[in-house]
């Protein structure tokens, strides 16, 4: 029900990750997307990245819950942190 809500907004794009159960079936593991004139790979964890990724600009990875933004040459990693409330009050950053 959320997703649909946020796809009403804007589109929306998803890796599954190791917590996501049953609504999350049909959802892929890694996304690669390319996004105006920039390309997008996402995956749960950043161990589960393929050794050569192509060209890719951005490359978005959780699991850890702590907020990440490295460049490494030519690609900018993201670690978007964790939204949860757990995470949160717990300064786990």
């Amino acid at each position: 029900e959320i997703v649909e809500r946020l796809q009403q907004i804007a589109p929306v794009y998803m890796a599954r990750g190791n917590n996501d159960k049953e609504w999350a079936k049909d959802m892929p593991y890694f996304v690669r997307e390319q996004i105006g004139n920039r390309t997008f790979y996402m995956c749960h964890k950043k161990q589960d990245l393929p050794d050569e990724l192509g060209k890719v600009d951005f490359v978005i990875c959780g699991h850890s819950h702590k907020y990440e933004l490295k460049q490494e040459g030519s690609i900018c990693y993201i670690n978007p942190g964790s939204s949860s409330a757990y995470y949160i009050c717990n300064l786990v950053f």
